[in-house]
């Protein structure tokens, strides 16, 4: 899957947004051994059903996909733990 990234920003919520990061998470769950602190964070996004809540930071990014642009919206440390471990990658 290639994505290209087209924008990327650093609002603050207005509202609840999910949280496209955490199907990841939740996608290659028991696949790989978690840090304390990565499972501290992943656990405080089950807690707030997997949104991103109002007054938090998030990552917008607008991107393109297979000629589909599309909005991915995501909590900063569950994007960082995803990089981290590639979940990106199909």
């Amino acid at each position: 899957m290639s994505v290209q990234v087209l924008s990327e920003s650093n609002p603050i919520a207005r509202k609840d947004h999910v949280c496209n990061a955490c199907e990841f998470i939740n996608e290659h769950w028991g696949s790989h051994n978690f840090t304390i602190g990565e499972l501290r964070v992943i656990v405080l996004a089950r807690r707030n059903g997997y949104k991103i809540k109002i007054g938090d930071s998030y990552i917008k990014q607008n991107n393109i996909c297979h000629g589909d642009i599309y909005t991915f919206k995501a909590i900063p440390e569950i994007h960082e733990i995803c990089l981290k471990y590639n979940l990106y990658a199909g």
